[in-house]
């Protein structure tokens, strides 16, 4: 297993945390999960994964710092509406609030953040797919089918470079972008 990660993703600013929290709260009285919740410093939206390996290079964050410099996108909101289990092949799986119908700026600007990484990387021509929008909650043993739920929107105004310490549930924050 890697021991670094680095991403760009949108952090779940505090007041949104609440929010997440309380939510999550009913959700296990209603489905018994057994883990621990994800904590409020690493409660994320991932946009674009950058590097995972046993080391982590000055490079390799310097790329991804001048990538953030250069991008340019307007705040927007992103709602979540949808409750599931991402089903895997391990122990635990990622139980999920999930956006469906945000997911358009989303993917425009994971897509600014790939395209420009790509260049700055000199490999031109990666295609980048788009993504469902989610937040993880909780990894956990139990699966939960897709549902609704009682929308919860939030305005993105920023994202993030990010530093995880694979294992040891610990995210440093490297820069901030805001969005304008």
């Amino acid at each position: 297993m890697p021991k670094h990660g680095l991403f760009f993703g949108i952090m779940i600013p505090h007041i949104e945390n609440e929010q997440f929290a309380a939510c999550f709260q009913s959700f296990q009285t209603t489905h018994g999960f057994t883990n621990r919740p994800i904590g409020p410093d690493r409660l994320h939206m991932s946009l674009y994964h950058i590097h995972a390996g046993d080391e982590l290079g000055e490079g390799e964050i310097q790329t991804a710092i001048r990538t953030g410099d250069v991008i340019r996108f307007r705040p927007f909101p992103v709602t979540f509406d949808r409750a599931l289990t991402y089903r895997n092949t391990k122990s635990k799986m990622p139980f999920v609030l999930a956006a469906p119908d945000s997911a358009d700026p989303v993917n425009g600007l994971r897509f600014q953040l790939g395209r420009e990484h790509s260049r700055l990387r000199g490999s031109l021509g990666h295609r980048h797919r788009p993504i469902q929008p989610h937040v993880t909650l909780i990894w956990d043993r139990i699966s939960v089918p897709e549902h609704s739920i009682e929308p919860l929107t939030m305005i993105v105004d920023e994202f993030a470079l990010v530093h995880s310490h694979i294992g040891f549930s610990k995210y440093d924050v490297l820069k901030r972008w805001p969005l304008a």
